[in-house]
C-alpha cells in the first residue's frame, strides 16, 4: 500500500532494466534530489549482468514530467519506462495486517504457483515476493520463497484456515519449512 504524502503530487512508477553499470543509483538519486522528488518505495537488484530497478516516487506533475524527460538520460544504458499510477485508497476505518510468508522447497515445477494460487483466493495484496534457489552440500536442489502480503479486510480471512491449507501443501509438496508472521 502506498498513499501520497504531499497534497497536489502524483504518484509515478519508475521501473529500468538492462546491462548493469556502475554509478546507477547514485545518478538516478541525484536526479530525484535535484528534481526535488520523493521516493516513496524502490527495490533494485542485479541479476547475472542485468540491473533491474523500480521506484514509486511522488511529486509535483510538472517534476513527474521533468523525470519523464531526464530519467532515461540518467539510467542509460538501462531501458527506462515511467508512468503515473494512482493511490491506493483503503476503505474507510479499514486498517491492513501485513503478513510475511517464507517457505523453504524442494525446487520442482508449480510450487510457486500453488503458493500464489492460496493466496489469490483469500483475494490479499502482495506487496513484494522474492525467491531463489540456496543450494546447499546437503540438498542442492533447496528453494526460499518471501512473499510480503497485506490483508484489507481481515473480516473475510481466515488465518486458521489458510495456515491448513498451508500445511496440506507442505505435505504435498515437500515444503520443508514455512513461516508465517504479522509484521
Amino acid at each position: 500500500m502506498h498513499l501520497r504524502l504531499e497534497k497536489d503530487t502524483e504518484l509515478a512508477l519508475v521501473v529500468a532494466h538492462g546491462a548493469d553499470a556502475g554509478g546507477l543509483l547514485l545518478r538516478f538519486a541525484d536526479l530525484l534530489a535535484n528534481l526535488k522528488v520523493n521516493a516513496n518505495d524502490s527495490i533494485g537488484r542485479v541479476m547475472g549482468a542485468e540491473a533491474v530497478l523500480a521506484f514509486l516516487v511522488e511529486g509535483p506533475r510538472e517534476r513527474i514530467e521533468a523525470l519523464k524527460q531526464q530519467a532515461p538520460k540518467v539510467l542509460h544504458p538501462l531501458m527506462v519506462e515511467v508512468r503515473e499510477t494512482a493511490e491506493f485508497r483503503l476503505p474507510r476505518g479499514q486498517k491492513p495486517f501485513v503478513w510475511s510468508l517464507q517457505l523453504e522447497i524442494d525446487d520442482q515445477p508449480g510450487v510457486m504457483s500453488e503458493v500464489l494460487r492460496l493466496l489469490a483466493a483469500e483475494k490479499v495484496v502482495i506487496l513484494s515476493q522474492r525467491s531463489r534457489r540456496t543450494p546447499s552440500e546437503f540438498d542442492p536442489s533447496r528453494f526460499r520463497v518471501t512473499l510480503t502480503f497485506e490483508i484489507v479486510v481481515a473480516d473475510r480471512f481466515n488465518m486458521d484456515d489458510f495456515r491448513q491449507q498451508l500445511s496440506a501443501l507442505a505435505e504435498s509438496r515437500a515444503v520443508l519449512q514455512i513461516d508465517l508472521a504479522l509484521v
